[in-house]
């Protein structure tokens, strides 16, 4: 059966970092699934900057192409061969290469969302960053308002932002007996929700 041209839906590359834990590393593989199940053509761009992590590449829906390319450079190359319309970063190193490589291609438009690292930098490395910004982001995600702070009031009026709340898929939660965890009925319980690094 045909489909009306209408109604296609945006060939899409969601770009990572890599596929590791964290916040800015999950998050698009959870939103290039929900993509997929809602009818886009989703490829995921793994970057490779750091040694995959089995765990996350499994949350990633096996139908959806994984593309790992042997130098960014091709990005721009590979992503006209695909006819991708959409590249969807995550990351601002990530953002800013992809800006860089796909500077005079504006046909495939750029988003990115931000996940905390846009508000670490200094007020003077943003500015160096405007123009490139402003030359290639078409559309800026954000997950809490807290990411708004780094860019100047002027810049956000002249661009398109939107937030989107960061959540995981719901699964099936079940508790876990602590006897099976050698956890006595009155010892006192901590969980922590993140990597367990200094800087979290």
């Amino acid at each position: 059966a045909w489909i009306k041209s209408s109604c296609r839906r945006a060939n899409v590359v969601m770009a990572v970092y890599a596929l590791i834990s964290g916040g800015g590393e999950t998050f698009p593989v959870v939103l290039a699934n929900l993509l997929y199940e809602r009818g886009f053509a989703v490829t995921l761009l793994n970057c490779l900057e750091r040694t995959t992590e089995p765990g996350v590449l499994k949350m990633l829906d096996p139908r959806i192409p994984r593309l790992e390319l042997p130098r960014l450079e091709l990005a721009g190359a590979v992503f006209a061969d695909m006819g991708i319309e959409v590249v969807h970063s995550h990351h601002a190193w990530v953002d800013l290469t992809l800006a860089n490589l796909l500077i005079g291609k504006s046909d495939i438009k750029q988003v990115i969302t931000t996940h905390g690292m846009y508000e670490m930098m200094t007020s003077s490395q943003i500015d160096a960053l405007m123009p490139l910004l402003s030359l290639r982001i078409n559309h800026f995600v954000y997950t809490a308002e807290k990411n708004l702070a780094a860019f100047p009031e002027s810049f956000r009026k002249s661009k398109r932002f939107s937030r989107i709340g960061n959540a995981l898929p719901s699964i099936a939660v079940n508790p876990v007996d602590r006897s099976t965890l050698t956890i006595g009925q009155d010892d006192f319980v901590l969980c922590m929700v993140a990597r367990g690094i200094p800087e979290k």
